[in-house]
């Protein structure tokens, strides 16, 4: 016989199931037939020494074993009208010309296959864009129109499709064939792990999958709503005049804001924070303005790689990006964004910053009486400068207030005498004695670099200091904020991280995070050390911060390991000192940072 056909099992073994050829080389080894399964040489058709014909593996069949996966209930000279173990199983002869024909038959459906997977990429490297849409959580901002990324395509077969709206977003298929929504480094390397969005299976296009995400950091799961569907030529070209069009709109509206508060941070960047007026020297930059926070040289910007940028006068200037504040993506205005900070760190996405229009009736609110005499003002710069115990907290003064149609602030719990906050004659904001705040004099101890017509000193100045040789010098470091916005901004932070200090304090250093048992405690928030309860950092009554026990913590006092130099509503941006068991110690190196 040329050939058998083996048929009729569907269990177990149904995988040896099919034709089996006259196999010369083996049989001539054996000195009897035995033939081997089509397309599986290593599964064959033998009769066994005992006389028992077996489907069996190479190895015995060679050896004549009576051993395999199914094999004849009696010996017989040949497999045909012979019962198996298996009961179901058949075996029929074949002849030359059947086995030809079922050869060909077999080439042929590879021949299919072969084009039909040829096919299949040809057809899936012909999708110009595809719209992926339906997900809702975390990764909502990967939802939108992927068009073909000429620069990166083909890759491992298939188009690279990048994200209209973020160039640094791809559609890709990864190394295990899946396909995937990630950035830049992912898809150049194939990496599936990591993506935000993932095929539950390989394929060769991107089209009527299943597809899975990730939501707040859990494992992926199925999102059924996922969709990726293709888009034409027309269809691409109609969305991005839409997006055009929705974009020259977005940036003609841009154009008529005049003025943007920028909130939600403390500590380092909190001089940036304050409301920014569109600045007519400079606008516009780039197509769009450029909004100025009060008399300081720090601007708000549209950079030339379409971020906007919160930096110095220079960096404006040139429109370039990065800076202290910069927007996560590009826009044509600096509303609805998300924001990037940079504290010292690589830049990070800070949840509570904001920027939002400040109206015409709103910007004329920040300048008058009402609404400043509202606020409390924190005072702080150089601890260690010559004039350092004028370092605080200023409060409104109802005595005095207004005079030359301004508040008047004093510092609270100064022992040395009464010191004000107020506003000259020619416009300067001085912190001076009473009767200099009496009389108008631009004299005291610091005054603004330049006059302000505001009702407080809370939109952005810069200021100098008295030498003592009737000149003036620049303080760079120090600065004027709403203490009121800190407080309530200091309130709202889950966690900081202590810092610095190599000393003896410093199993002190670490993540403190809110405890929520004891605060809100005088106001403000009190944070205990991870893996020490028993430790915290809290707002004493005198107005500064400390790191004490729980007794030292609840009663408020300044008996503590460290504390900082200076009151203040918040325990970011500020000096610290640490104590030695006899005395405390100045130690510039401690940081205090919001753990975000």
């Amino acid at each position: 016989m040329s050939a058998v056909r083996i048929s009729g099992h569907t269990g177990r073994q149904s995988g040896k199931m099919g034709v089996y050829a006259w196999d010369a080389a083996h049989s001539l080894k054996r000195g009897q037939n035995v033939y081997s399964q089509e397309g599986n040489s290593g599964v064959h058709l033998h009769r066994a020494t005992n006389g028992v014909w077996h489907i069996s593996p190479t190895e015995q069949m060679l050896s004549g074993e009576a051993a395999g996966w199914i094999w004849s209930l009696t010996s017989a000279p040949s497999p045909l009208g012979v019962e198996w173990d298996e009961g179901d199983t058949v075996v029929t002869a074949m002849s030359a010309a059947e086995l030809a024909a079922e050869r060909a038959a077999v080439e042929a459906e590879k021949e299919r296959i072969v084009l039909a997977a040829e096919a299949e990429v040809q057809r899936a490297v012909a999708i110009i864009a595809v719209l992926v849409a339906g997900h809702t959580g975390d990764s909502i901002g990967e939802m939108g129109v992927y068009s073909r990324d000429e620069k990166h395509s083909p890759k491992r077969e298939q188009n690279v499709y990048t994200l209209e709206s973020q160039s640094g977003v791809h559609l890709y298929r990864a190394n295990g064939g899946g396909w995937c929504v990630g950035d830049a480094e992912h898809m150049l390397a194939g990496k599936a792990a990591g993506a935000a969005i993932v095929s539950v299976t390989a394929s060769l296009s991107p089209l009527d999958l299943e597809w899975m995400t990730s939501d707040d950091g859990a494992a992926l799961r199925v999102d059924p709503k996922i969709t990726v569907t293709e888009m034409s030529a027309e269809e691409l070209t109609a969305t991005r005049a839409a997006v055009e069009e929705a974009l020259e709109a977005e940036a003609q509206q841009a154009l008529t804001i005049n003025a943007l508060r920028v909130s939600g941070l403390i500590g380092e960047q909190i001089t940036r924070m304050g409301v920014y007026v569109r600045d007519e020297v400079h606008s516009p930059k780039q197509g769009q303005n450029v909004f100025t926070l009060g008399s300081q040289s720090v601007h708000m910007y549209l950079a030339l790689d379409g971020a906007w940028c919160i930096d110095d006068t220079a960096n404006m200037i040139a429109g370039a990006g990065g800076g202290w504040i910069v927007s996560a993506t590009a826009a044509p205005s600096p509303l609805g964004l998300e924001w990037k900070v940079s504290d010292g760190a690589p830049p990070h996405l800070h949840p509570r910053l904001a920027v939002v229009e400040v109206s015409a009736a709103e910007l004329a609110a920040e300048r008058t009486l009402a609404v400043a005499s509202l606020r409390v003002f924190g005072l702080r710069g150089y601890t260690r400068g010559k004039h350092s115990r004028y370092m605080g907290v200023y409060a409104r003064d109802d005595k005095y207030s207004p005079t030359r149609d301004a508040n008047v602030y004093r510092l609270e719990g100064c022992l040395v005498s009464k010191v004000f906050m107020h506003r000259a004659t020619d416009g300067a904001w001085c912190i001076a004695k009473k009767a200099d705040m009496l009389a108008g004099t631009t004299s005291g101890w610091f005054k603004s670099a330049t006059a302000s017509d505001a009702a407080s000193p809370a939109l952005g100045l810069e200021w100098e200091y008295a030498d003592g040789a009737s000149s003036w010098c620049v303080d760079a470091q120090l600065v004027v904020v709403d203490a009121e916005s800190e407080k309530q901004g200091e309130l709202q932070m889950g966690a900081v991280r202590l810092a610095g200090h190599a000393g003896v304090q410093r199993g002190r250093m670490g993540v403190y995070a809110r405890d929520a048992r004891y605060s809100p405690q005088r106001g403000q928030n009190v944070y205990a050390l991870e893996g020490k309860s028993r430790v915290f950092l809290y707002h004493a009554t005198s107005g500064v911060w400390c790191v004490s026990n729980t007794s030292a913590m609840v009663a408020g006092t300044t008996v503590c390991m460290i504390m900082s130099t200076t009151a203040s509503p918040s325990p970011l941006g500020l000096e610290w000192k640490v104590s030695d068991g006899a005395t405390f110690l100045l130690d510039a190196e401690i940081t205090v940072k919001e753990n975000l």
